[in-house]
């Protein structure tokens, strides 16, 4: 998978496993090679989600809508060119 970027500061979204863009989203790992933590999806609302990384707490909120990695990508095209 090629890392989604999610914030203004780079911080990324990678997997470990093989996946594709109609991958429902899961769990991932935050900066793969920076932080390393694992990032969950969890309910906020009755419309967002949030990512958040158990190891340094970063949390990125999200419509209940992207809920593939293609999604995820697009939401986030600003950072993904």
């Amino acid at each position: 998978m090629k890392p989604i970027v999610l914030t203004e500061y780079g911080e990324t979204l990678t997997s470990q496993t093989n996946v594709t863009d109609e991958t429902q989203l899961g769990y991932g790992v935050h900066g793969h090679n920076l932080c390393g933590g694992f990032v969950d999806i969890f309910e906020v609302s009755t419309t967002h989600n949030a990512l958040h990384c158990r190891r340094c707490g970063l949390r990125v909120v999200i419509p209940k809508e992207v809920d593939t990695l293609g999604k995820l990508q697009e939401y986030f095209c600003q950072f993904n060119p």
